[in-house]
């Protein structure tokens, strides 16, 4: 009877402590406890090798929440849909961004967080977005890979470049304008001492030049001075065309005044002189008739009734 109890307190306590292990790992599991998340979304245009779910969010360095679900954009497959439980007490903020990061080379991928100045609002869901949706940057190795890719490309181009250079065309005219350079340089060779005295001519050129600077000062204060004399020059003249001026309208009133008094008299000398031309052409005419006039006088006319010798 005894051994039948010790068999029941035992199957008891197997059955309580199996139950006591299922409780602490639904409880392990499920959460059970006072620390509330809230979802956010991010979206990334990459790869995401390495990241799974329960994989950590970090905030600054912090873990702040777990990695909820990943699955591809059905629309847009180059697209990443990443769901993330963050803690309701971390405020995520509008500029806050989201990248995928890794502890060290070949780590564990994670979600970092970074951002969030304190005067940014909170980030909210908009219009038909079921959870906030955070902004999401390249990762380290992808811009690593878009610089090792332009670098790449830029080498490529150096490459085909040098190799353009090098083609046997232009290998002729390097070889072309390395013999013109060698003759150049033979000649000046040969021509040396001639170069000598263009140099030394030169010199004598520079002296005579900086002789010639020393003296611009003072020839520029004698242009000066010339240019003065000038300029009184043209006042003078100015002058003297403003006396023409006033002599030109004297003599104009001038001539007015003589015309008005010299025309009625020249007037009354021409009727005066045509008067006399009519006398000397009657005298004329008569003469012409009968010379006799000059000795005995014109004849006098036939008297009238009652006149008198």
């Amino acid at each position: 009877m005894g051994s039948r109890v010790n068999y029941t307190a035992v199957g008891a306590f197997v059955v309580g402590l199996l139950i006591c292990m299922v409780a602490g790992f639904v409880w392990l599991t499920s959460g059970f406890s006072d620390v509330q998340y809230r979802k956010y979304v991010t979206v990334m245009e990459e790869s995401v090798t390495g990241l799974g779910i329960k994989s950590p969010v970090k905030y600054n360095g912090v873990d702040v929440g777990f990695v909820d679900s990943i699955h591809l954009n059905p629309k847009r497959p180059k697209e990443v849909i990443i769901t993330l439980q963050i803690r309701d007490n971390v405020a995520v903020r509008e500029d806050t961004t989201a990248t995928l990061e890794s502890q060290g080379l070949t780590g564990v991928a994670f979600v970092g967080l970074r951002g969030g100045s304190s005067h940014a609002p909170l980030l909210e869901a908009i219009g038909h977005e079921k959870y906030p949706v955070i902004r999401s940057k390249p990762s380290l190795l992808v811009r690593l890979d878009s610089i090792v890719r332009t670098v790449t490309n830029k080498l490529d181009t150096i490459s085909d470049s040098v190799s353009h250079m090098l083609s046997k065309q232009n290998s002729i005219a390097f070889s072309k304008t390395l013999n013109n350079l060698e003759q150049i340089t033979h000649t000046f060779a040969q021509n040396s001492q001639q170069l000598d005295t263009a140099i030394n001519n030169f010199s004598h050129i520079s002296t005579d030049l900086r002789a010639t600077s020393a003296k611009l000062p003072a020839l520029s204060v004698k242009m000066q001075s010339t240019l003065n004399h000038f300029d009184g020059m043209v006042s003078n003249v100015d002058a003297a065309a403003n006396n023409f001026n006033v002599t030109v309208r004297a003599g104009r009133n001038t001539l007015q005044s003589i015309s008005k008094q010299l025309v009625p008299q020249t007037y009354t000398l021409i009727n005066r002189l045509s008067s006399t031309s009519a006398n000397l052409q009657t005298l004329s005419d008569e003469l012409s008739r009968n010379p006799s006039i000059l000795i005995r006088g014109k004849a006098r006319g036939t008297l009238g009734p009652g006149e008198r010798h």
